[in-house]
């Protein structure tokens, strides 16, 4: 499963005709997205390629990514963490303190079907954006 944070000097924007928030979290099925074609990476692209239209501006985009792979969460994106940004490394490794409010938000629509998790580190709220779908966890949230 791919998976995408997005980020934004804005609260909320638009991609292509697509509303987007600060905080989103965009989880799919890597299945539903192998038809894709994206010059950026073999998960990442294609799934912000599914969502938006279009291929990630990499000079603009702050966003970050990750994945669930056999059992187990992996915070590793040449497409999203190492990119060259203000706020990135070139680290493909998401950092600590990102991939904790993931877990937290990811665990809290899980557990607690709630779509926003507030972060106790006086940095905001994340928006999950959950369609309602506990039978098909891996839509779009």
């Amino acid at each position: 499963m791919g998976n995408y944070m997005a980020y934004g000097k804005d609260q909320q924007w638009i991609i292509n005709n697509t509303p987007c928030e600060t905080g989103t979290i965009i989880l799919k099925k890597t299945s539903d997205i192998n038809q894709i074609n994206s010059k950026y990476g073999k998960v990442h692209g294609k799934l912000y390629k599914s969502i938006f239209g279009v291929e990630p501006d990499r000079s603009k985009l702050v966003g970050s990514g990750f994945a669930y792979y056999k059992d187990q969460w992996k915070f590793n994106s040449l497409t999203f963490n190492a990119a060259t940004t203000p706020y990135h490394t070139d680290e493909k490794e998401m950092n600590q303190l990102e991939q904790k409010w993931i877990k937290k938000a990811i665990l809290n629509w899980i557990q607690n079907d709630q779509t926003q998790t507030l972060i106790n580190e006086s940095i905001g709220i994340v928006n999950t954006n959950i369609n309602n779908s506990k039978t098909n966890p891996y839509s779009v949230i």
